[in-house]
């Protein structure tokens, strides 16, 4: 039987390898776990202590994964995780700015 994840880093990892199977552009495991980290909205440095790893080390990291993933920003990274984990795609609406401003109308 495996063995079950003890922390949340281990945790991350295990669902990294979870899915792995499921993704292309040869991403590896540890490029997966900034996806989801990224997608949960961490920083860099929130990143590095919770891996143990160095800022550098995940700036690296990051980099690789938006070269494979073929991301500008964080936002297509977390779009690319999300379509990844569950297979929906989701694209940005053309009309967005304009659904945004009559929310926030709404809103204030």
């Amino acid at each position: 039987m495996p063995k079950q994840p003890d922390s949340e880093a281990e945790l991350t990892r295990h669902n990294a390898t979870k899915y792995l199977s499921k993704m292309s552009n040869n991403i590896t495991p540890r490029e997966l776990e900034i996806a989801e980290l990224i997608s949960f909205g961490r920083t860099e440095k929130e990143m590095g202590n919770y891996l143990n790893l160095s800022v550098d080390t995940i700036k690296s990291h990051k980099r690789h994964l938006f070269t494979k993933t073929h991301s500008r920003n964080i936002a297509d990274v977390t779009r690319w995780f999300i379509d990844q984990r569950t297979g929906a795609r989701i694209t940005p609406s053309r009309n967005y700015t304009m659904i945004a401003s009559k929310l926030l109308s709404k809103i204030f």
